[in-house]
């Protein structure tokens, strides 16, 4: 019987390891930085409406809260408040789409997963996270 040999993982396939490592570790990193700039969008504009139509409240880091009665509310402003937040969000992805459809997708000549492809996939989670 013949010995077992024991054979070392070729450099090709550490190399692959480690290229599909940086590629998870840089989607989770867009992923969290693109919901964080989505969210503070969306509260800087609740803010922003808020001020504009005097309504009280407190903005924590983690959401907003109105302490105005339930007379006080007015339709429109219920309306506006909680309705520009959303808004924004959704224009920021189909602007984000629009700017990847004229400028980015991929041309004849280029391959179709370019350096370009995350703001492809940016545009889309921002669509997503409305």
């Amino acid at each position: 019987m013949q010995p077992e040999t024991s054979t070392r993982p070729s450099s090709s396939e550490q190399t692959d390891k480690r290229k599909f490592f940086i590629a998870g570790l840089n989607g989770t990193v867009l992923f969290v930085l693109a919901y964080y700039l989505v969210w503070g969008l969306h509260q800087l504009a609740k803010v922003g409406v808020s001020n504009m139509y005097s309504l009280r409240g407190t903005w924590d880091p983690s959401r907003i809260e109105y302490t105005m009665t339930d007379g006080e509310w007015w339709p429109m402003a219920v309306i506006v408040a909680y309705g520009v937040g959303p808004l924004v969000c959704l224009l920021l992805g189909i602007g984000a789409f629009l700017w990847y459809w004229r400028r980015e997708r991929a041309h004849r000549g280029h391959s179709s997963c370019s350096c370009c492809g995350w703001r492809f996939i940016a545009a889309m989670r921002c669509l997503v996270l409305c």
